[in-house]
Order: C-alpha cells, then structure tokens, then sequence
C-alpha cells in the first residue's frame, strides 16, 4: 500500500513539472510592457506591471499552469525574477 501511494505522489509531482512554463523576457518601458525571448514571435508581450522590473531589465518568469486541464493560459501561480537590472548596454 506504501508504494502506491508513492508511486500516485510521484506521478502527481511529474505531472505539476510539466505543467510549469519558463520564459525569459525584458521590460521595455515604465509601464511594466514587455517581450518573451523564448516565445512565439507574434505572441511575445508580457506585463511585469507590480513585479519591481524597471525599463530595460531581463526577468525570468516562471508559471505554474493548472494541472486540471491543458490550457496553456491557465496560469495559477506565476513569479518573477528579475536577473540583471538595466541591461540596456551603454
């Protein structure tokens, strides 16, 4: 009875990994607009308005999607980090 229930707790731990999304992206102006690097390229904006991104900042956004269905707009946590502040270049 103890390896079932593990093997139900793994296979729910599997199944909420896949369902988690990874996406970095830039804050474009003060609005908290931004674009994801690592998405389509015609839907590509993100909002980082209430996240503490500022212009020009790369941050790396992680969402866990809904495990009860395949959406994939579905998000029901999702946080960011922002991992270099002002990466403008100049």
């Amino acid at each position: 009875m103890k390896k079932a229930i593990v093997a139900v707790i793994l296979l729910a731990v599997f199944y909420l990994a896949f369902r988690t999304d990874c996406d970095f992206g830039r804050c474009l102006d003060a609005s908290g607009n931004g674009k994801l690097y690592n998405g389509e390229e015609f839907y590509n904006y993100i909002s980082y308005s209430g996240t503490g991104a500022e212009e020009n900042d790369i941050v790396f956004t992680v969402c866990f999607l809904n495990p009860l269905n395949l959406a994939n707009d579905d998000i029901i946590y999702r946080a960011d980090l922002v991992v270099l502040r002002d990466a403008k270049g100049e």
